[in-house]
């Protein structure tokens, strides 16, 4: 997570590369406007999901870097994570990661301080085993820009460590190649006696010409390991925000998904198609509101509506209705190829008790109906009913977690 200056906020980077704006509220509270429901609170570095997750976040010195050093689900369990220290070391660099039951799983890095292993406890509990092993080659970062500022990189032409391969214990891994840009261009999957099992390629540029926005491939060959089919991947875009993106399989089926590209919509999905030569079987379409329409920029947006039409005209419509509050899925109302079909509701736990705690979607009752509205079944589920017996000191749980938690 690192400090947004130019919103007064901070952009959340998530374990799967996604970002996230977290903007002001109050000076203990930074709020994200995606539907997420994500606080941080900037005195204690505890960010907090709407499932009542807490993550513990720590400055990297005197930086606008943060990193996490303990994730705790709702009940008090929580893992750890210790970064490494030599000088030099990158600060992202993990050392340790040690779970709710007190397992550590340790980075090991060489003297150069690039990642060499990863060890975890061995079965039984005695010793430990290496369940992957790294390793890394000098290959030089090429790249090419045109009207475009490079900012926090080597200089072009400096070779680099890059991660050329993974093997883990029986021997079995992947093997990287690299193009230009410092971007890897082929993946193999390789067997413990070297034979190639399968592999995915694709055609990034060559930095000898230079460009005016991010490289991207337009083909992508994947090999199974007896024959290889290839993907062709476009973009189109309005003025610089991308429009629509297709993506062409080996068989000449045509999926392509559209996006909106003004106001607080811009880079939603507006509706996805699958063709092949002349026909459309299939358009899905998605109607969206947000907590206020009339704002020029994003305020938890959230479907309202997805229309999907057959290529002989059927369609089948999904309506979704949210709670005032943490924008929950309180209705779902489905017709299929005209008639009305079912009705699903939910109802979710609003009390200070829960909502406290930063714990926004559990459900108490769902009930179905169908297309005469007539209740079919009803599920009732209720948490933290049953007395248990305090147990202090356990490995890895927060004892000042002991309250309502969803259990």
């Amino acid at each position: 997570m690192a400090d947004d200056t130019s919103s007064n906020g901070y952009i959340l980077t998530e374990p799967d590369g996604n970002q996230r704006v977290l903007h002001f509220l109050s000076s203990t509270k930074y709020e994200s406007v995606d539907s997420t429901y994500i606080d941080y609170n900037p005195s204690t570095k505890i960010l907090s999901r709407a499932n009542g997750t807490q993550w513990l976040y720590q400055q990297v010195g005197t930086s606008t870097l943060y990193r996490p050093i303990q994730i705790k689900d709702r009940n008090g369990n929580y893992i750890t994570i210790t970064y490494s220290t030599p000088t030099n070391a990158d600060d992202s660099a993990i050392a340790t990661i040690t779970d709710t039951l007190g397992r550590t799983i340790t980075f090991n890095y060489d003297q150069n301080n690039i990642l060499s292993n990863i060890t975890v406890p061995a079965y039984g509990g005695v010793g430990t085993t290496q369940v992957a092993t790294f390793s890394w080659a000098q290959k030089a970062l090429n790249y090419n820009f045109s009207g475009l500022t490079v900012a926090d990189s080597s200089t072009s032409g400096t070779s680099l460590d890059m991660l050329t391969g993974c093997t883990y214990a029986n021997g079995s891994g992947y093997a990287f190649v690299y193009g230009d840009w410092g971007i890897v261009t082929e993946m193999d999957h390789k067997s413990s006696n070297g034979a190639l099992r399968s592999s995915v390629s694709y055609d990034f540029p060559a930095a000898t010409t230079a460009l005016t926005d991010a490289p991207t491939f337009t083909h992508q060959t994947v090999f199974d390991g007896v024959n290889s089919g290839v993907w062709t991947y476009s973009v189109t875009k309005v003025g610089k925000l991308v429009s629509a993106m297709a993506i062409t399989d080996p068989s000449g089926t045509v999926s392509t998904t559209n996006l909106y590209t003004a106001g607080w919509k811009t880079g939603l999905v507006s509706s996805t198609t699958i063709q092949k030569g002349p026909t459309t079987y299939r358009t899905v379409s998605n109607s969206w509101v947000q907590d206020n329409i009339n704002l020029s920029w994003k305020l938890n947006p959230r479907v309202t509506q997805v229309t999907s039409t057959n290529d002989t005209s059927q369609q089948t419509i999904a309506s979704y209705s949210y709670t005032t509050s943490y924008g929950n899925v309180s209705q779902v109302v489905e017709s299929g190829y005209g008639p009305l079909a079912r009705t699903t509701q939910t109802d979710y736990l609003a009390t200070t008790s829960y909502t406290n705690q930063h714990i926004f979607n559990l459900p108490s009752q769902v009930r179905l109906y169908d297309g005469s509205g007539n209740l079919k079944s009803r599920t009732d589920l209720a948490y933290d009913g049953v007395s248990v017996t305090g147990v202090t000191g356990a490995a890895h749980h927060d004892d000042a977690s002991a309250q309502l938690r969803g259990g």
